[in-house]
């Protein structure tokens, strides 16, 4: 259920997010990382912290087949 949760927290922030950090840059790209920190800052170690980051950065940067094969491994390290 948190997994679930967490995982659309972080999904809808990056495509809410996504498209305004093309535009406004740093403004933009803080508040992004403000709202993956919020949906990651309970119930998750430190070291699964650092796995998620690079995970986000996937997400948010990749190609489509990268973001997509960064989400499924992140809806994984969730459960």
């Amino acid at each position: 259920m948190f997994a679930m949760q967490t995982l659309n927290i972080v999904w809808n922030g990056i495509a809410v997010w996504r498209p305004v950090q093309r535009r406004a840059g740093k403004q933009a790209r803080n508040k992004t990382q403000k709202l993956l920190n919020f949906a990651l800052r309970a119930h998750i170690s430190k070291i699964t912290r650092l796995h998620l980051n690079s995970i986000f950065k996937l997400i948010r940067g990749g190609t489509a087949v990268n973001r997509y094969e960064a989400t499924n491994a992140l809806a994984v390290t969730l459960e």
